[in-house]
């Protein structure tokens, strides 16, 4: 189709049978009280536009040329029962719209030109042209830098002017392609074929940023936009610009149990740069943890999400907050102030040196039942804000509270800086912004071999001597190799583990084995690979270390 409701809007105003002055427009105009549901001098609208012309221009977007010849033969064939004089003007009216359309779309012979109008943009310049969309992607930019589109949608000839101001109040200049601190913006952008485009070059950072994009309607070109858009002339959208964080995700024990002093996960652990507060990143993961040589594991289960953990640091108050039942018991420590209760969940647990072992945060509820009835004496939910938030951004990043816990804490806790453990995906989001997900998981020990420094005593023994007996729990710990009795299914190891260097390994069956025989330890060891994806779907504001628990997947002696 090669007309646009521009044309048909034109037509309205400005077509008539002796010229605009007797157009449909200014026939409805000048009889208010005669026509009055498609009065547009009376503010009745279809989206902005003329109601009649809304209603033409959709027809035509139906059934194409032969809507014109479609009325213009009905209502040449109305004219002679038309009596009343306001009706037979609009009715000529809307032939001379028709007949002018019918040339104009490229459906009929031609008829003389309309007074002025020589081209559409001197056709529409006294009408209002309608923005109905500003698109852009306004998710966080790369700290690298990004091109970003700028996409306007509307009515032809429709104009806007657009501006972008970074965070320092530096414009855009959209032909040098660079901040200045010289006020700049891109004037009559003008749309053709419904649309308008323009790329701006986002720079490289250093530190954090933002820019604030302003698409304003121009006045000039009797421009406006879409209520639905902006009910003014002005479209602002902002963007913010982030550094990157670094993630790293290591195994490791959180709790400091003592079985594994000396496991190292730090060392070959996995570490990404990742844009701060970007969604939806992938990346395989190796990690690597190694048990000192007395104190080697086994596998207890395969790892899942809910064995990783962070840890983030919080300031507990100068003194607790007391909980009065509704009977008038007072509960005291097990509720205090803290500085900052953002991502704070149930469940998670703390750890510190006042923290009373196995404390979590916890709903506190008093109930008591009377014939029958629950009746609650006093609710205490685990987080509760007291101060107004801080916003940085457009998030929430601090807001003084209480928390309350499940068990009562010494008055020493009063001032101290405590760690705070969110286990599990869910919890992590909460504490740290990270939304990430592991999956793929696979855990392979690495099997430590030594060899055997004499052969069996008397032919035959129990007792086989090697050159180092790492890796070797007792009793959980097998060994296979030449020479070792297959049909025992690789004896058990009964004494001699849980110790490094040469010496005597005890089997629970003889064995006959020769000096210089190579042996596997099965089941146990000192080095432990886990595999698998990592899926960051939201990165959160700051570096992170995510463990991942050893204490929930492996075991020691």
């Amino acid at each position: 189709m090669s007309c646009t409701i521009s044309d048909f809007q034109y037509a309205y105003f400005m077509v008539g049978p002796s010229g605009s002055s007797s157009s449909m427009f200014q026939v409805h105009c000048q009889n208010p009280t005669v026509f009055t549901t498609e009065n547009f001098c009376l503010g009745n609208n279809t989206n902005g536009y003329p109601v009649f012309t809304w209603d033409m221009w959709g027809k035509y977007q139906q059934f194409g040329c032969s809507w014109f010849d479609n009325r213009l033969n009905h209502w040449n064939a109305q004219l002679p029962n038309i009596t009343k004089a306001a009706h037979l003007s609009s009715k000529h009216a809307e032939i001379a719209q028709f007949e002018y359309l019918k040339v104009t779309c490229g459906c009929g012979p031609s008829v003389p030109v309309n007074n002025n109008a020589k081209t559409k943009k001197q056709r529409t310049a006294n009408i209002k042209k309608k923005i109905n969309k500003v698109q852009f992607d306004n998710s966080v930019l790369d700290s690298i830098g990004e091109d970003r589109s700028i996409n306007i949608y509307g009515d032809d000839f429709g104009a806007v002017d657009v501006m972008v101001i970074d965070g320092d109040g530096k414009y855009y200049n959209f032909k040098t392609k660079s901040f200045t601190t010289q006020e700049y913006s891109l004037r009559d952008l003008t749309l053709s074929g419904g649309s308008a485009s323009v790329t701006v070059n986002f720079p490289k950072v250093a530190s954090d940023s933002n820019y604030t994009v302003t698409v304003l309607a121009s006045s000039k070109h009797n421009t406006i936009y879409d209520s639905n858009v902006s009910r003014s002339l002005s479209f602002s959208k902002k963007l913010y610009q982030y550094t990157k964080n670094t993630l790293t995700l290591q195994m490791g024990t959180v709790l400091g149990v003592s079985a594994f002093t000396g496991f190292d996960g730090a060392t070959s652990n996995f570490t990404v740069d990742v844009t701060k507060h970007k969604d939806s990143v992938k990346y395989p993961f190796t990690i690597v943890g190694t048990a000192s040589a007395t104190r080697p594991f086994y596998v207890l289960k395969t790892p899942t999400n809910d064995m990783i953990v962070v840890k983030g640091n919080r300031t507990i108050g100068s003194a607790h907050v007391d909980i009065k039942t509704r009977d008038g018991v007072i509960v005291e420590s097990m509720k205090w102030p803290i500085n900052n209760i953002v991502g704070l969940k149930n469940g998670m647990i703390l750890v510190g040196t006042n923290v009373a072992a196995g404390t979590t945060i916890s709903n506190y509820e008093d109930i008591v039942y009377s014939q029958g009835r629950k009746i609650t004496n006093v609710f205490e939910a685990g987080v509760q804000p007291t101060a107004t938030a801080t916003i940085t951004d457009e998030r929430v990043t601090s807001q003084a509270g209480n928390v309350v816990f499940n068990k009562a804490q010494a008055s020493a806790l009063a001032d101290d800086v405590i760690g705070i453990y969110a286990y599990g995906s869910k919890k992590i989001k909460s504490l740290t912004g990270y939304d990430i997900t592991l999956t793929n998981i696979k855990t392979t020990i690495t099997k430590p071999t030594t060899t055997t420094t004499a052969a069996s005593a008397g032919g035959s023994s129990a007792d086989i001597t090697v050159a180092d007996k790492q890796g070797v729990i007792n009793n959980i710990s097998r060994v296979s190799g030449i020479g070792i009795n297959s049909s025992l299914k690789n004896p058990l190891i009964t004494a001699g583990g849980g110790a490094d260097g040469p010496g005597d390994w005890t089997m629970d069956a003889a064995q006959t084995l020769e000096n210089g025989v190579t042996l596997t330890v099965e089941n146990t060891s000192n080095v432990v690979t886990v595999t698998g994806d990592i899926e960051i779907k939201k990165v959160g504001e700051s570096n992170v270390l995510i463990v991942l628990d050893i204490e929930q997947f492996l075991a020691t002696s």
